[in-house]
């Protein structure tokens, strides 16, 4: 399989992250570019490099927000974080559909099929425990 041998790069699933956070309506169908992702790339690297930097997001924009509220408190105001959490939930939802029914995602989902509990007694299915 060719796409084990492509660049592992992440930095276009922040830049992907980064438009959709700015604007939902940019990527129409998100479903179907995660997908095709799938398709360029193993599905587990795609699944995983988009949690990665979904967690990566959410800390930055967490740590700028705290920033923001403590000037905002100094000066009587507030800020939220519901809609970073909203979008990251929105993000997950749609990472789920694929993982879930996209053919693209099967090698994750039997993956992850027997994943929890020892199947064998090679150190790949002892990592695969440890996992959980």
């Amino acid at each position: 399989d060719g796409r084990h041998r492509i660049s592992r790069d992440r930095e276009v699933f922040w830049a992907l992250i980064q438009m959709h956070a700015a604007n939902q309506e940019l990527i129409v169908d998100l479903d179907r570019v995660i997908a095709y992702m799938c398709k360029l790339q193993p599905s587990e690297f795609v699944m995983v490099s988009f949690s990665v930097e979904l967690d990566r997001f959410i800390r930055k924009r967490h740590a700028e927000l705290r920033h923001q509220r403590q000037k905002a408190e100094s000066m009587g105001g507030s800020i939220e974080y519901a809609q970073e959490l909203a979008f990251v939930s929105s993000f997950v939802q749609h990472m789920n559909h694929v993982l879930l029914t996209c053919e693209e995602a099967r090698s994750v989902r039997e993956l992850l099929k027997n994943c929890v509990g020892e199947n064998g007694n090679s150190e790949h299915d002892r990592q695969r425990c440890r996992i959980f």
